[in-house]
């Protein structure tokens, strides 16, 4: 029982973090009218949260190892409560920038230490797609339900509270949970050895890394493109005032991405890398046409595909990885995993804030569109190596 319930508070944690990560974005259209903000600044607020997640995983990775997976999933939530906080109290760019910061703080701990406690308690196999899903899931209900809120209720805040109280909740689960690895002895002076950043790959598994790596910056440059352009997309391109069209733009490239996980499964790695890439740059490509149409239809379409490739692609890329790995080595595979992710999504956006002015979203997406062909590439070429 107590192996379900931590189970169960593990991947609604995970889920959680990023359900509140996401509640802001179909707003930033309001926010860029309220705080004065242009698509620099969005686009800064993002590298703020990539450098929150990344700080994460960089140096605080290890510390479910010393002190167990459940303190430090509590920690988590307690960040991800702070980050909704900021929010329901925001006056200023400032606030702005700490808030998403500390939501990323808050999604970079879980992603090691919920995500470690979810594949200790799961089976391999559930433990895939809940890793590769969750966040995923977590996103798209943060922002439809964001949307869909604002505009039944006119509340700017009510999505900040519901995020509030699913972390209590969560937070209930994971305290009455079973405990995977208990507190270490001299824990307090092996965490200080801890936070040395710690990223190595079992030179086992480091053949499969190539095009793992390649699939992990292709698909989250784009997932943090949409981070920051769902909501302009919506309005410039769309010419939709609604934040709940703003949401769906953003879900549609969460929700499919579950069906493409799942697919992973009945196919090789390597092929799912492959087949899953070569789909996903034909999207992007695409998406940019879409987008200089402006077609609403050909947009969400176009997206849902991009969502279903990239679902393949990036679970089989997390299979090749952590199919073999030890209890040990998860927390610090996984977060080799996503400091990858965050970077490719974090670089491109913090060029884009230096371009963002001189530059239309049809622009903007065609550079990501040659991003993703770049990484296509490397998987292709790379992945025949496996």
């Amino acid at each position: 029982m107590k192996s379900k319930l931590g189970l169960f508070g593990a991947i609604s944690t995970f889920g959680l973090v990023f359900f509140a990560s996401a509640a802001p974005i179909p707003l930033y259209s309001v926010y860029r009218q309220t705080l004065l903000l242009n698509n620099a600044d969005l686009s800064f607020s993002s590298v703020c949260y990539f450098v929150g997640t990344v700080f994460a995983l960089l140096f605080l990775a290890r510390l479910s190892n010393q002190f167990g997976r459940k303190p430090v999933v509590i920690v988590a939530l307690i960040l991800s409560i702070l980050g909704v906080i900021e929010f329901i109290t925001l006056n200023s760019v400032t606030d702005f920038y700490f808030a998403r910061f500390v939501q990323g703080l808050s999604c970079g701990l879980a992603s090691s230490a919920a995500a470690a406690y979810v594949v200790d308690l799961a089976s391999p196999k559930l433990g895939t797609i809940a890793v590769s899903t969750t966040p995923m899931i977590g996103l798209s209900l943060g922002s439809l339900g964001s949307g869909f809120i604002v505009e039944t209720t006119g509340s700017l805040t009510a999505i900040y509270w519901v995020a509030f109280g699913f972390a209590v909740i969560a937070a209930m689960l994971v305290l009455l949970g079973k405990e995977t690895i208990g507190w270490q002895k001299s824990a307090v002076k092996n965490a200080v050895i801890s936070l040395v950043p710690n990223i190595g790959l079992p030179e086992r598994l480091r053949h499969f890394l190539p095009a793992a790596a390649a699939v992990f910056i292709g698909t989250w440059a784009i997932g943090g493109f949409f981070q920051t352009f769902s909501a302009p997309i919506a309005r410039d391109q769309l010419h939709s005032t609604s934040v709940l069209v703003g949401s769906t733009v953003f879900a549609a490239f969460q929700i499919p991405a579950f069906f493409g996980s799942v697919l992973s499964g009945k196919i090789s790695q390597s092929s799912g890398q492959k087949i899953g890439m070569t789909g996903f740059f034909l999207s992007t490509i695409g998406l940019v046409l879409a987008l200089a149409q402006s077609s609403v239809f050909a947009v969400l379409g176009i997206i849902v595909l991009a969502s279903l490739t990239f679902g393949l692609a990036y679970a089989a890329s997390i299979k090749s990885l952590l199919s073999s790995a030890t209890l040990e080595e998860r927390a610090g595979i996984l977060s080799l995993i996503y400091i990858i992710g965050y970077a490719g999504a974090a670089v491109p956006n913090l060029i884009v804030g230096k371009l963002a002015s001189g530059l239309n979203l049809v622009e903007i997406t065609t550079g990501y569109a040659v991003l993703v062909g770049i990484t296509w590439l490397i998987v292709i070429l790379k992945s025949r190596h496996q």
